[in-house]
């Protein structure tokens, strides 16, 4: 019941409505695919994706859940290996688009991480990390989470506003979104982290 014929929520519309449009050549490398969800509507509406994910050994359990999501949504899709904490694992140095949802929340290197991600960003990059506690998995990470970020740092939270600091000095927005209709009981949510590389902040 929350979802559509596409198996979209409400994060993956929010992430879909923020890519570019103007003078767009509609291309999209997502880092950490996931279910495909995504990846398989922005194809399906004439975007070029690439679909990557960490597989390897330490990550298979991971890559398993996805690729039997997948099956269950009906999803047909290449994933292909793709290290965000190395460049050369990626069939191009940068891509028009690049979005990556609910992985920072999971790597120790997070930093690096986003630094990585900027450099294979063109235009707009596009990330989303829980809110607080939402969400949340106890497992150690590669599975389970171990950042943790709120409005203001507080209360052993790293503070989401570091992420403008990082940016600098391209524009960013951060805003937060509900993934479901059930968030609202839980007091669930996700920042949306837009990050627009043709405009600085002069």
């Amino acid at each position: 019941k929350n979802l559509n014929k596409d198996f979209l929520d409400i994060r993956h519309v929010r992430i879909i409505d923020s890519l570019p449009i103007y003078e767009a050549k509609k291309e999209v490398l997502t880092v950490g695919c996931g279910s495909g969800v995504i990846d398989a509507y922005l194809e399906k509406i004439g975007y070029d994706v690439t679909s990557t994910d960490w597989i390897v050994e330490e990550n298979l359990s991971q890559i398993e859940h996805f690729s039997e999501r997948r099956k269950s949504f009906n999803i047909e899709l290449e994933v292909l290996h793709g290290n965000i904490f190395d460049l050369t694992t990626f069939e191009k140095n940068a891509y028009e688009s690049v979005i990556c949802s609910e992985v920072l929340e999971h790597l120790p290197g997070y930093k690096v991480a986003f630094n990585n991600l900027l450099q294979l960003t063109q235009k707009r990059l596009i990330i989303t990390v829980p809110f607080a506690k939402s969400f949340d998995d106890p497992a150690p990470p590669p599975r389970g989470h171990c950042n943790y970020w709120n409005d203001n740092g507080d209360n052993g939270f790293k503070s989401i506003l570091e992420f403008a600091e990082y940016s600098k000095p391209y524009n960013i927005l951060i805003s937060k979104i509900r993934t479901k209709r059930q968030d609202v009981n839980t007091g669930s949510f996700c920042y949306l982290i837009i990050i627009d590389k043709e405009n600085s902040v002069r």
